[in-house]
């Protein structure tokens, strides 16, 4: 009996303290949506977290920026969001090429960014008397943010004499949509995919190129160009 009152009393303890957490002023809502979230026990929750040896690995995170996820199924900080991390001992750090790191690499503290959409990881080294321990965490793959204008910018390659132009988007990416609109004299015809080709020979024609991220709120980005009959566009950009 004592024991089950003593298990009781254990479990509603943790729920308070993550009850607090879950509270705490370290998570800010802004119109970007989640700001700021302070995380403390990812190191406990995930496969891929930090390798806890004793209070070593006790590092605390937190995000500036857009993530996805949470303590219990992973946070996935996006492309553009810094990191903050903090470990209670002194040492340095290193990052593979998906996270750029700012500022110094020693000591307690580091502020990272990340670059990349891959797969990257983040490396904590401390000596411990003397032997060099380190701590180790892997953050998955980041999901494709929102397009913005320079996605839908068209870049455009000069073929057959110049009156045949083929226009593609830059950097093009297969996780996107993308519409395109010709208006030509023979009227308006709509096409996807990577890349189209028109003829100006005789006519101008009139391009428009949206791009959007399926599933998503993101606005669309739209790009129009015209192309003259009597013009030249050698390999270059709109």
């Amino acid at each position: 009996m004592k024991k089950n009152i003593f298990r009781l009393m254990s479990l509603l303890a943790i729920l308070f303290l993550i009850t607090s957490c879950d509270t705490d002023n370290d998570i800010e809502n802004t119109p970007e949506g989640l700001k700021l979230q302070s995380v403390e026990n990812l190191q406990h929750t995930q496969d891929k977290g930090f390798t806890k040896n004793s209070s070593l690995c006790d590092i605390r995170i937190s995000f500036e920026g857009t993530i996805s996820g949470n303590g219990e199924t992973g946070i996935t900080p996006h492309v553009g969001t810094f990191l903050n991390l903090e470990s209670p001992y002194d040492g340095s750090w290193s990052v593979s090429n998906e996270f750029q790191i700012i500022g110094d690499s020693r000591g307690k503290k580091l502020r990272v960014l990340r670059v990349g959409r891959e797969e990257g990881t983040i490396v904590f080294f401390t000596r411990i008397g003397s032997q060099t321990r380190t701590c180790e965490r892997t953050f998955p793959e980041a999901p494709l943010g929102c397009p913005d204008r320079n996605h839908a910018t068209i870049h455009k390659t000069e073929r057959a004499g110049g009156s045949r132009l083929r226009l593609t988007p830059r950097g093009y990416n297969s996780g996107y949509n993308y519409l395109w609109k010709i208006e030509d004299i023979n009227g308006t015809s709509h096409k996807t995919g990577s890349s189209v080709n028109i003829n100006i020979d005789e006519e101008d024609v009139t391009v428009t190129l949206e791009v959007s991220l399926p599933g998503s709120n993101c606005p669309v980005q739209t790009k129009t160009s015209t192309y003259l009959a009597s013009s030249s566009f050698p390999d270059e950009e709109e």
